[in-house]
């Protein structure tokens, strides 16, 4: 890494009378100056972007006894199409109960109405 400071006159970066002394096992750097001003290191950065390919994707990444997250979305999964399922068996029931009180109520209703 390099030492640097801003130049306000030329409006960029600068080394002029600047000197890297050190550079710990941190990443942390000492500079030498024969000036005060603002100043910065430059550092080197490297990073390998992570890219998927066909190669990289396999049976094993679907497998829950291999993948413990997808054991997760499959418990999930399988938890939700169970309580949907319960939950549109009593709606249906109370619906179908629901429907029945109202033909027996029309059915008193006409049937009183034949009455009179």
């Amino acid at each position: 890494p390099r030492c640097l400071f801003w130049d306000p006159q030329t409006s960029l970066w600068s080394t002029r009378g600047l000197q890297s002394v050190r550079v710990d096992s941190e990443g942390r750097v000492t500079c030498s100056s024969s000036h005060l001003t603002a100043f910065s290191s430059e550092m080197e950065f490297r990073f390998e972007i992570n890219t998927i390919s066909a190669d990289s994707l396999t049976l094993d990444a679907f497998n829950p006894a291999k993948n413990p997250v997808m054991l997760l979305v499959v418990g999930m999964v399988s938890m939700f199409i169970i309580s949907y399922a319960v939950a549109f068996y009593y709606d249906r029931k109370r619906y179908l109960a629901s429907s029945r009180s109202n033909q027996l109520a029309e059915f008193w209703k006409m049937t009183n109405l034949m009455r009179n």
